[in-house]
């Protein structure tokens, strides 16, 4: 990956021991922020614990792009390890958007649906984050998927199927006041159960899928050029959500994900931790093969989809958000 990035070094006082980093605001490819760190101070920054990511955090928080590190797999022909691994540290990926039109719940799900995927899922305190930061300007609660489940009012339910079962409701809330109020709204990463005919304003999950054959590494620029990033799964729902829309396209019969083996295991290169796998009935793979480390959806039919290993170099249409 021939990119040119801005980059963190690291700098050592006189008796050889770790000082602080240093963000350097020129941009430069790998190896040429590796000679300019050696030369003026000691070398680009190593990682080696969550206080050394804090670090880094605290250095760029005003910066929206990739940030070289000094982390090389000598195995790879391209240096691309360095930019997955922080990517993933810092969690840049915005799968949501937000719609500052006010609408009942009903009609939310139907708008989503027709210009997007559907409704916002929300998975894990990272997705909750993530909700906030795209609506810190607002003060009302606003529309996600949740919707309380008709048959059994105690379980809730997301619009693009699947059961909801990480909740992070305000205290004494869902208190289902009169008996029905069946839509959840967040606000301040807090939820809140609310009758479906009010009006808010509302979050929506896109996911796209683009039937261009490239290889993986190929597919993220791609995303990450003309959208967010590529796709990842990090739920059931979300495979439904994915699944959904594989199912309006003939695609290849794998489509690339955003799934990478990197450091001795598989992540997901948007930051989304691994709570959720849908590996095949061969189970998660070793990698022992050293092309084989990106991670496709294998689709039959455009309904039903697992993951797979294939080899990174294969052509394959692909999914972004």
């Amino acid at each position: 990956m021939n990119q040119l990035f801005t980059f963190i070094l690291l700098l050592l006082n006189l008796s050889g021991t770790f000082t602080k980093y240093i963000y350097v605001d020129q941009k430069m490819g790998w190896l040429q922020a590796q000679s300019y760190c050696r030369q003026n101070y000691t070398d680009l920054a190593p990682v080696s614990t969550k206080k050394d990511v804090n670090k880094l955090k605290q250095l760029s928080s005003n910066v929206n792009h990739s940030i070289w590190i000094g982390l090389r797999n000598s195995t790879m022909d391209q240096i691309f390890t360095c930019i997955l691994l922080l990517m993933r540290l810092f969690g840049t990926f915005t799968k949501y958007v937000h719609v500052n039109d006010r609408m009942n719940w009903p009609q939310a799900q139907s708008y989503c649906q027709q210009h997007y995927t559907d409704l916002a899922p929300v998975s894990n305190d990272k997705d909750d984050n993530k909700l906030q930061q795209l609506s810190s300007n607002v003060n009302h609660c606003i529309w996600i998927g949740l919707v309380r489940n008709c048959s059994n009012r105690t379980q809730w339910l997301w619009s693009g199927g699947g059961v909801a079962s990480t909740f992070f409701w305000r205290p004494g809330e869902p208190n289902d006041f009169n008996g029905n109020e069946d839509g959840g709204c967040v606000w301040n990463k807090m939820w809140n159960d609310e009758k479906l005919q009010n009006q808010k304003t509302f979050f929506c999950y896109g996911a796209v899928v683009v039937k261009e054959k490239k290889t993986w590494e190929e597919a993220l620029e791609y995303c990450r050029e003309h959208h967010d990033d590529l796709a990842s799964v990090a739920s059931e729902t979300e495979m439904l959500l994915i699944q959904k829309e594989l199912s309006k396209h003939n695609t290849t019969e794998h489509v690339w994900i955003g799934l990478r083996f990197l450091a001795g295991d598989w992540l997901l290169v948007d930051g989304q931790e691994m709570d959720y796998e849908a590996w095949g009935e061969e189970g998660k793979p070793s990698c022992s093969h050293a092309k084989i480390k990106c991670g496709a959806l294998q689709v039959t039919g455009g309904y039903k989809a697992v993951w797979d290993a294939n080899d990174c170099e294969e052509r394959l249409h692909f999914i972004c958000y």
